[in-house]
């Protein structure tokens, strides 16, 4: 028998379970935290992050799972030739997501403290790349994908890493040139990752563009809210804006008031147009043109 305490955290993952899970996933700085908080502004929504459950938990829970297992095989063998009879004591591979699940369960537990909270949801921007294990774990999870243009992504992610690490940056990629075409293949695999998902998931995914959500934001979190269930009423969709506006995230900042170094640089549209030269230009179109063009980027 276990314990009272263990039965009641047991209980706790059980009802966290019934609750409707959600993943928000994107191409880095393609504005998931700006996501996550809008989110987490709604009473009936918790939405935290980042777990990195899939792309830091999981390889680290593997390798420690198959550690064990193979000391208690060693461990056996060694009684078996003293003549006892000791099996093995190991997770098989089967029970893996299993132990992976519940430890997502209580992190989920803890995040969601409020028991109006109908949804849950964890905001690492990997989950673009994680979507077939967290959808054999939670096959009733929903996802929002959250695209930007990649030009502008990749301006951003260049200068947070350069100006909070300069010399580490350029020993990494050596100049811009080299980041934007790593980063226009990175941009183009992590899509059509969650397009692939769209495809098999229509019903469990939804997708919206940073820029819409810049421009015009009320029917775009209004189409959130009613996708994941909850109060999608005016009242709730100004509160929620609000609370996840460029200037309260930033302490006072407008958008396009630059702090470097800064999480939240700038929040503006098109910036990348000051930062790429013809080269990188040309060096992005050719890792990237055909999504640009699908998705409405292209000049």
């Amino acid at each position: 028998m276990v314990s009272p305490a263990y039965r009641q955290i047991q209980q706790t993952i059980e009802q966290v379970f019934e609750k409707q899970f959600f993943f928000v996933m994107g191409v880095l700085k393609s504005g998931t935290t700006w996501l996550q908080f809008l989110l987490d502004a709604h009473p009936e929504i918790c939405c935290k992050g980042e777990g990195h459950f899939i792309d830091e938990l999981c390889p680290k829970l593997y390798e420690s799972l198959a550690a064990y297992n193979s000391r208690s095989k060693v461990r056996a063998r060694l009684f078996a030739g003293g003549g006892l009879d000791a099996p093995a004591a190991y997770i098989d591979k089967k029970y893996f997501g299993f132990v992976l699940a519940t430890i997502i369960g209580l992190i989920f537990a803890r995040w969601a403290e409020s028991t109006n909270v109908k949804c849950i949801g964890d905001k690492t921007p990997h989950n673009i790349h994680a979507l077939g294990l967290l959808g054999a774990m939670f096959p009733a999870a929903k996802y929002i994908h959250i695209i930007r243009d990649g030009r502008d992504a990749a301006t951003a992610m260049w200068m947070r890493n350069f100006q909070r690490n300069r010399e580490a940056t350029l020993k990494q990629f050596g100049n811009f040139e080299y980041f934007v075409e790593d980063f226009a293949k990175k941009w183009t695999q992590g899509i059509k990752s969650a397009q692939e998902c769209s495809a098999a998931n229509p019903d469990r995914y939804f997708e919206l563009r940073y820029e819409d959500l810049h421009r015009e934001p009320e029917p775009i979190v209004r189409g959130l809210f009613e996708f994941l269930g909850v109060d999608a009423g005016d009242a709730v969709v100004t509160d929620c804006i609000g609370a996840a506006s460029f200037k309260r995230l930033t302490g006072g900042r407008k958008r396009g008031q630059e702090q470097p170094g800064a999480f939240m640089r700038k929040g503006v549209i098109g910036d990348w147009r000051n930062h790429f030269d013809e080269v990188d230009r040309a060096t992005f179109q050719e890792h990237a043109g055909t999504l640009l063009k699908e998705l409405g980027y292209d000049d």
